[in-house]
This record gives C-alpha cells, structure tokens and sequence, in this order.
C-alpha cells in the first residue's frame, strides 16, 4: 500500500507542475470522473464515466500542439497515457464482471 501512496504522490505532483492550461483544465475533469468511477455504485455507471475518461485522455494524445521536445508536452502525454488505461481496464473489468455474472 505505501508503493501505491508514493505513486499517488509522484503523480500529483508531476500534474500540478505541467505547465499546459489544456492540461489543467482537462485534468481536472479527469480528476472528477476518476473520483465518480471509484464513487460508481453501479457497473454501467463506471463504464460510462470510464468512457468520457478514455475520451478526455484522448484529447490530450492528440493534442495538435504537442511538441515532444517539450517537458511539459512529455509528461502530460505520459499522465494522459495513464488515465485512458485506467479508462480501458476500468472497462475491461466490468465486462469481466458482468461475464462472470452471465448477463
């Protein structure tokens, strides 16, 4: 658990130190759904907020002023990298799930 709170750690700061308005703005939506798909009672509830995550992070990979000479493009496309996997196995996981179920 304490390798998870030093991740947790690393990563806000690294996200509070990108220098990007596109970032900042998109990351705290980003913020917000991770916080609704850990709140998500229901599975349909996670994949939907997991959807809008992947479309989020998304927007930043195909940022058209990306410069990959840039730190703070690098990092926010390897934080942006991080959110749409959470997004995929968030996914995943509730077909897992609801094929473990027989739905």
């Amino acid at each position: 658990m304490a390798r998870g709170l030093h991740i947790k750690t690393l990563m806000a700061r690294l996200q509070s130190e990108i220098n990007c308005p596109l970032f900042q703005n998109r990351e705290l939506t980003i913020r917000e759904l991770m916080s609704a798909i850990s709140d998500a009672r229901m599975g349909s509830e996670r994949v939907r907020k997991a959807i809008r995550l992947d479309e989020e992070a998304e927007t930043l990979l195909v940022c058209v002023r990306r410069d990959t000479r840039n730190r703070d493009c690098r990092n926010c496309g390897a934080v942006a990298a991080l959110r749409k996997w959470d997004a995929e196995l968030t996914v995943r996981g509730q077909v897992l799930e609801d094929e473990g179920k027989g739905a």
